[in-house]
């Protein structure tokens, strides 16, 4: 077994309260040290914040400094909107880092003449693997064009399909089954997962290739392979807890010891996490990514989701921000709200909801949370629009009816709850937009707020985008209008400022009423 050094980079949107690693990358380290700790020699988690970052070029070739250092024989990337730009230039120079120390020397071993072999010792670029929303969501044979610089590729959820990846480059492949994938493949020093290996010259070029073998693992596409398009998948039930001390899964004999790895986010003098119990929505927005190819929701097991709240309950956590797409259309959530009740969290806690789907019971266990055991319940509810052409384009129909209705019952119950609309919509006007905003605020949301429209990779409005002649702009705080709220522009970040429904002074003076809701 070869072991291999591990560089993971997390580029993240770091807002003041939030942990300065991401749950979805804290996931796929907890993975890592569970499944493949027997395989990894070096493990370095490198966490970054790019909110406010001024000088991306300063802020790119420090990370690839760090890199560099690490020696690493394989670098992960998580790549999101907010972080495209600042990957692509690390990838790039990175890459310029590496080419300048390949190279290939050749010596010789053994005892005396005659008995000496040919040795050639590798040292070749490291494998660059990217994940993320920005990946899963590419069209199909479009990622080696958006990313010259990168070798691997997982679509989808992330940490069974880069277990699968470590243990592969971890296992040195048979003769046999790399010959009968180099014929239609063949093996160079471009595709081959070579670094500090020495091996005799004659089987050199096949026996230290395990990449040859990467494209077999589903959702894992590899440069130079069919890109096939799909979408890794992972068993809720096995994923270890980032929350939770980690035991390293005994399944090899030459395994390290068993020692528990502390947690990735351990809960100690911590107020705020961000926290999931089942991933997947239902729904089919035009706007977002969350379109899995999972027909059903996908619940966290029972057991880990109660040892979480257990830990949470017994810490120093009072404030969480619950990251399900949609959280009271899940088989398990009412569960998670007795488990809740039962441990007496007496916290904050945010949950993403859909009002059409508000079931009494529902409303009997928030009620229990916030009138017995004084939980600060918030519920967040995306309206977005009400117009029924804007609704429509965007396939987020709402039944205004029953939004009056469920309001009624949460005002009732003393549930707070709050509403957010979209601007920059196809079809939408200045007019249409106050119209949206008048029959929310009659509803006794405690907080009405409003996000400019971002056409997201791979979604069907960004797909449409020519077609619905919406015209995109990155913008920057420093080149608006200095009335407006520069806290509300994502730098970097392409925004939809004018369409045929409206032009982009319309679009600034939606931005002000939006600033004025806060």
């Amino acid at each position: 077994m070869r072991k291999i050094r591990i560089a993971l980079v997390s580029l993240d949107w770091i807002r003041s309260k939030d942990p300065l690693t991401n749950l979805g990358h804290a996931s796929i380290l907890s993975t890592l040290q569970k499944y493949n700790s027997h395989q990894v020699t070096f493990l370095n988690n490198h966490r970054y914040s790019v909110k406010n970052c001024l000088d991306v070029d300063g802020f790119s070739e420090n990370v690839v400094k760090n890199l560099v250092v690490d020696e690493p024989d394989l670098v992960a990337f998580g790549v999101y909107i907010w972080n495209e730009l600042h990957t692509q230039l690390i990838l790039k120079k990175f890459r310029k880092r590496m080419k300048q120390v390949d190279h290939v020397s050749i010596g010789f071993a053994g005892k005396g003449s005659g008995e000496g072999k040919i040795m050639i010792d590798y040292l070749r670029k490291p494998l660059i693997l990217l994940g993320g929303p920005q990946i899963s969501y590419a069209p199909i044979n479009t990622l080696e064009n958006y990313y010259p610089d990168a070798d691997l590729f997982i679509r989808g959820y992330a940490e069974k399909a880069f277990s699968q990846v470590v243990e592969t480059l971890s296992t040195p492949n048979t003769l046999e089954e790399v010959s009968m994938r180099s014929s239609q493949y063949p093996i160079t020093h471009q595709n081959c997962f070579l670094r500090s290996i020495s091996t005799s010259l004659n089987t050199s070029m096949v026996s230290n290739a395990p990449t040859a073998l990467l494209h077999k693992i589903k959702g894992l596409h590899q440069r130079g392979h069919p890109d096939l398009g799909l979408q890794a998948a992972v068993d809720m039930t096995s994923l270890p807890s980032p929350f939770l001390p980690i035991e390293p899964l005994e399944n090899n004999s030459n395994s390290q010891s068993n020692s528990v790895n502390s947690p990735v986010i351990p809960l100690n003098n911590r107020s705020f996490i961000r926290w999931e119990t089942q991933r997947g929505c239902p729904f089919k927005c035009t706007f977002c990514q969350h379109r899995d190819s999972y027909t059903d929701r996908q619940p966290l097991s029972t057991p880990r989701t109660l040892s979480e709240i257990q830990a949470i309950t017994a810490s120093s956590v009072n404030d969480i921000a619950v990251l399900d797409p949609t959280f009271n259309s899940g088989p398990n959530y009412l569960s998670t709200l007795d488990n809740l009740i039962k441990y007496k969290y007496k916290g904050k806690l945010s949950l993403q909801t859909r009002f059409e789907m508000i079931k009494p019971q529902f409303i009997e266990k928030c009620s229990v949370l916030v009138n017995e055991i004084n939980t600060n319940i918030q519920l967040e509810f995306g309206v977005q629009s009400i117009i029924k052409q804007e609704s429509l384009i965007i396939q987020r129909m709402n039944n205004l009816k029953s939004v009056k209705e469920n309001s009624l019952l949460l005002n009732k119950h003393n549930i707070k709850f709050e509403i957010s609309l979209i601007y920059g919509l196809p079809f939408q006007t200045i007019e249409s937009f106050k119209e949206s905003i008048k029959f929310v605020k009659e509803l006794g949301a405690e907080r009405v707020v409003a996000w400019p429209l971002m056409l997201l990779r791979g979604t069907e409005l960004e797909k449409r985008k020519d077609e619905l002649g919406l015209r995109e702009e990155v913008l920057s705080s420093v080149n608006l209008d200095s009335e407006l709220p520069k806290e509300r522009i994502s730098e970097g970040i392409p925004h939809v400022v004018e369409s045929p429904s409206f032009t982009k002074d319309d679009w600034k003076e939606m931005m002000r009423i939006a600033h004025e809701l806060t």
